[in-house]
């Protein structure tokens, strides 16, 4: 992050928790990481889709137990719509909401407790705008999109069955 905003390149970063090893302790790890790169992230949760690795492990795992109902239940990834952690859904979220209130506070975004997650994209909350015109380096305003964007998908991850939960 810090070698992109040196370049005048605008970067965001994007976090799904709920994982079936998550825990508390990784929830922290991963805030304190996104503290050390000076970057509110984008907070989901996982959402196991058809026809994915984790959603064959969340089937087989007994996790989704009604393929029909969970599918309806799926909303956006802002949303716990399967909790695959041993943590409850209020414990998760608990935990996110504490991490995602510290690291608001410590880098100063200015976000309000109802916007901790739903934040409304990067632009609402980061100042690189800002920073990227104060530092001559690129006018954010005349950036225009390349259309040969690329994401990377974990959708094909696989965890051995002696992963600790």
């Amino acid at each position: 992050m810090k070698v992109l905003r040196e370049v005048g390149i605008m970067a965001s970063c994007s976090v799904i928790f709920g994982y079936p090893m998550e825990t508390s302790e990784t929830i922290q790890e991963t805030f304190d990481f996104c503290f050390q790169n000076k970057v509110y992230p984008s907070i989901g949760f996982l959402m196991p889709l058809p026809y994915t690795k984790m959603y064959e492990y969340a089937i087989e795992h007994g996790f989704i137990k009604d393929e029909d109902a969970y599918l309806d239940s799926i909303t956006e990834r802002q949303d716990i719509c399967l909790n695959m952690t041993k943590l409850s859904d209020e414990e998760i979220m608990g935990e996110i909401k504490k991490n995602a209130l510290k690291l608001n506070q410590m880098l100063e975004i200015g976000l309000d407790a109802s916007s901790l997650i739903k934040t409304g994209g990067p632009i609402k909350h980061t100042n690189l705008k800002t920073q990227l015109k104060a530092d001559g380096a690129l006018d954010p305003d005349k950036i225009e999109r390349n259309e040969n964007d690329f994401s990377f998908n974990y959708s094909q991850a696989t965890f051995d069955e002696d992963v600790r939960i």
